[in-house]
Order: structure tokens, then sequence, then C-alpha cells
């Protein structure tokens, strides 16, 4: 058996970073979604079941994957590089998608738990949110590429 100590060392630091964000922005909040609109359905089913996970993930995975996506499809699209290839950071981009998504949820859950909105409201919050962080990729990209094709130049 291995002692803890060597399987503390073993971890790093992007593994458990990404599994940070797994767990608070995108299982917790399907949950606390969960709990607050349809109470009867998180009390009667068993924490450890499945079910529970996949409509948590459900629920809160197009708030990830939405602009995460849109971030991909124009960093592809971007202008190229001298030597063909762009390098795209996929691990960045998950860290600032999920934190961007945990923050929209958590404040639509909010503004819902403590004005006593409807699911109806709180689901407008969400897509609005992630209307939101999708033209704030776009502007950042466009953003990038401006600066990209700038430092790309040939100086007169």
């Amino acid at each position: 058996m291995v002692p803890l100590s060597d399987s503390l060392k073993l971890l790093n630091i992007p593994s458990i970073v990404a599994t940070t964000i797994v767990l608070f922005s995108v299982f917790a909040p399907g949950c606390l979604i969960i709990f607050f609109f349809n109470r009867d359905l998180f009390t009667n089913l068993d924490i450890i079941k499945l079910l529970l996970l996949l409509l948590s993930l459900s629920l809160t995975l197009p708030c990830l994957l939405v602009p995460y996506l849109v971030s991909i499809a124009s960093e592809l699209g971007s202008f190229p590089v001298p030597d063909g290839i762009r390098q795209m950071d996929h691990f960045s981009l998950l860290i600032r998608h999920g934190a961007n998504s945990g923050i929209n949820l958590y404040f639509a859950l909010a503004i819902c738990f403590f004005g006593k909105f409807t699911f109806d409201y709180f689901l407008t919050l969400y897509i609005f949110g992630i209307v939101i962080m999708v033209l704030f990729e776009l502007w950042y990209s466009s953003k990038k590429k401006a600066k990209d094709n700038d430092n790309l130049r040939i100086p007169d």
C-alpha cells in the first residue's frame, strides 16, 4: 500500500484545478438548480444515483460548452501563424469558461433564490448569460486577431 504522502506527490496542479472547476462550475450549480426549483425530485433521488449527476450535468453543460466551442471555432478561423499551426491552450480555455460558467450560474441562482422567481425567470437569465458570454468571446477573439495581425506585419 502506497503512503498518503506519496500519493499526494503524484497529484499535479492542473488536475486539481480541473477537478475543482468541474465540481464548482458544472456539478454543484446543477444540483442547486434541481434543489431550488424541484425540491421533491432532489429529496426523492438518492444522491449517489447516476440520474442526479446526469440531470445536473445536462442543466449546466450548455453554459460551459457553448462559449468554449465558440472560442475554439474563432481560434481555428484566426489569422495563421508563420509556421502554419496555431497552438491552442485548451486547458486555459476550459478554466476561463468554467469560471465564467460558474459565475453566470451562481449569479442567476442567487437572483432567483433571493427574488423568489420561478424557473422560467432563471432560464431567461441563464440564456441571457450564455449570449453575453458568447458575445464577449467573439469580441475577445477579434481583439486577439487584431493583435496577432499587428504582430505579424512586416515593418516598412
